[in-house]
């Protein structure tokens, strides 16, 4: 019996969202690349962080017998947007090409909310319990940051 789903939920998360986000970069944890293009890091609150809580998860007995848990948790992600043209107007493209990185991942969790059942004792999978963004005007452009989590909730 899994001690946890967390694991193989988070490996799961990073090949689904791979393929469903092809114009993204996608990364497992902390990403390195000189590309300012948008990416995705699954467990990452603070990109630019040297460590990260990549996900809080809680459990609890089920039943009588102590032979199954209960087990619900978060799994922070960043989705991050740079664009190259500085002032307002740069500003409000990255704005809106975080949010729709942001929205292609609720969409796919939405669809799939036990992603096919590859992950055992997953019961359900969405988007999130909290939103937080973060913008700045840089030398080399505008970002924006969006932090957030993805929830589940699994019976191991």
């Amino acid at each position: 019996m899994a001690t946890s789903t967390l694991f193989a939920l988070v490996d799961t998360l990073v090949a689904e969202l791979s393929t469903a986000l092809p114009s993204v970069q996608v990364y497992d944890g902390f990403g390195i690349s000189e590309d300012a293009s948008d990416f995705l890091m699954v467990g990452v609150e603070d990109p630019n962080g040297s460590e990260a809580t990549s996900a809080d998860v809680a459990q609890e007995w089920h039943g009588l017998g102590a032979k199954s848990r209960l087990e619900a948790g978060t799994i922070t992600c960043a989705a991050l947007a740079w664009r190259g043209n500085p002032g307002d107007a740069g500003q409000g493209e990255a704005r809106a090409a975080a949010a729709a990185i942001v929205a292609a991942v609720e969409s796919h969790l939405r669809a799939d909310p036990n992603l096919g059942g590859l992950v055992p004792g997953l019961m359900w999978v969405g988007f999130g319990t909290r939103l937080r963004l973060v913008q700045d005007q840089t030398d080399a452009g505008p970002y924006a940051l969006v932090v957030f989590d993805i929830a589940f909730k699994s019976k191991i």
